[in-house]
């Protein structure tokens, strides 16, 4: 005969005392933090380990509309060193 699996316990599995030093951990670096736009942290716009030849960084600004709720935001594509970075 099977045995039922175990009843999980209610309630977070987190120990309250370990999330309140989460909780109040340092904010991350400018380089970190999200875009709050779309979630993403900041491109990566170095160059790659062992890539030998430098690539450009400018984005250039598309003429097609986001549909962001008329806010008039256009789309922005990536840089060469973002795709290759890709």
């Amino acid at each position: 005969a099977t045995e039922p699996p175990p009843e999980k316990p209610a309630g977070c599995p987190v120990d309250p005392s370990k999330w309140a030093s989460w909780a109040g951990a340092s904010q991350p670096a400018d380089e970190e933090r999200l875009n709050l736009t779309n979630m993403m942290p900041a491109p990566n716009q170095q160059p790659a380990p062992g890539q030998t030849k430098p690539l450009s960084t400018d984005r250039v600004t598309s003429t097609i509309p986001q549909s962001s709720g008329g806010q008039g935001g256009r789309w922005v594509y990536p840089s060469e060193q973002m795709f290759y970075n890709a």
